[in-house]
This record gives C-alpha cells, structure tokens and sequence, in this order.
C-alpha cells in the first residue's frame, strides 16, 4: 500500500522536473539568442529572443534580449516583423472591461548636454513602442534648436521598454514625452 504523502509528493517531483526542463530549455533558447547576435544573425536571434518573451515577457534575461534586439533595430538591421511574431499568446480575459498595461522603461539614461544649447525650454517628441519594446517613429514635434532636438532624439532612440500589453499579448503604442531643457550659471 502507497503512503498517502507519497502520491502528491510524486506529483510534486513531476511538476518540478517539468518546471525544471522548461527551464533548461528557456536558458538554451536564451544563450542561443545571445550567440547568434554576436554573430550579427539579426533574423534568427530575434525568433529565439521573441520565443523566450513569450515564454517570460519580464525579467533580466528577456530585458537583456531586448536591449540586444532593439540595438539591431536601431542600427538597421532585418529583425524580422515583431507584429506576427506574437499572434496567439494572449491569455484570455478574467474581466469585462479591457485595459493596456502601459510600457515600462528598462534601459536608457536622460539626454546630456555637453554645451549649451543657448537657451531654456521644451523638447516634445513622439514615438510609438513597438511589441518588442523598442522605440519606433521618433519624432520631435515641438523643438528647441537642432543641436537640444538631436541630443534628445539620439538619446530616446536608445531607450528599450518592456512593452505595453493588452490581454497579455505586446502591442504596439504611441507615446509624448517632454524634456526641460535649462541651464543655470556657473
């Protein structure tokens, strides 16, 4: 006869070993993903990337993966088409009204100014962040000078987000930001 503490104590090894080699697999598909960005294999690393997003859209492995995909977009490199890529991962609705969860920042510093751009105000820019978290459509729509825009738009070009979700699926977003731009005396 079983001991009763021995049937769930089975089903627990059983999930743990299955939770265990979804693990192994995420860390192969992640450290794949890294080595093919070092061999600029743009296409294919962002297929594992996105994989692994899936599979955990938070945290510092799929942050780092995004930071390295967003880096190839900006650069101009064939990422393939991030809006196909999470077709039927949405998880389903627990509630009768629908929200977005709003991008999150994970990577980019604020715009520096190495001189003075000669006086005080505003930089407006839009842009839209995409379904892998990377900034798209950068645009200044309210402007300073050409050198506070440039600074700005070079900066916020570089900036990765964990993106915006709607039923748990990525979807793309616009976004406005204003910038301050001053100077006191030295």
């Amino acid at each position: 006869m079983m001991r009763p503490y021995i049937l769930p104590l089975i089903l627990l090894l059983g999930v743990a070993g299955a939770a265990g080699a979804e693990d192994g697999a995420l860390t192969e598909k992640t450290e794949q993903a890294r080595t093919l960005f070092k061999k600029r294999r743009y296409s294919e690393a962002a297929a594992l990337a996105r994989q692994v997003f899936v599979q955990q859209p938070d945290g510092s492995t799929s942050d780092e993966l995004r930071v390295l995909l967003c880096k190839a977009k900006v650069a101009g490199e064939n990422v393939g088409d991030s809006s196909m890529a999470y077709r039927g991962s949405a998880k389903p609705a627990g509630q009768d009204s629908v929200s977005i969860e709003q991008p999150e920042k994970i990577f980019g510093s604020q715009p520096q100014f190495k001189r003075s751009t000669g006086r005080e105000g505003q930089v407006i820019v839009t842009a839209e962040i995409d379904e892998d978290g990377c900034v798209q459509d950068l645009k200044v729509t309210s402007g300073l000078n050409k050198y506070a825009n440039q600074v700005v738009l070079d900066t916020f070009q570089d900036w990765v987000f964990r993106p915006a979700t709607l039923l748990g699926q990525p979807v793309r977003v616009p976004n406005e930001w204003t910038v301050n731009v001053s100077f006191g005396r030295r």
